[in-house]
């Protein structure tokens, strides 16, 4: 059985979508699934960056730890 990793979120940095919501094979950077992450965006809580013509979803750090910050 393999160990689940943790990454740390750095304000400064930029994450793919598909690295922050987690799976249940997969630990994300935020305890959330999928569904939850797309909600969080639909409703203008996470705000998103798109690149590459739309067909990639990017999200900051610094927004990530202010959206834990208050869920906490």
């Amino acid at each position: 059985m393999s160990e689940l990793k943790t990454r740390a979120v750095e304000a400064g940095a930029v994450y793919r979508a598909a690295e922050v919501y987690s799976t249940p094979q997969r630990r994300g950077l935020m305890p959330f699934a999928k569904t939850r992450f797309y909600e969080l965006v639909a409703s203008g809580h996470l705000p998103t960056l798109k690149i590459g013509g739309g067909r990639a979803t990017l999200v900051r750090g610094s927004d990530l730890i202010k959206l834990f910050e208050v869920a906490q």
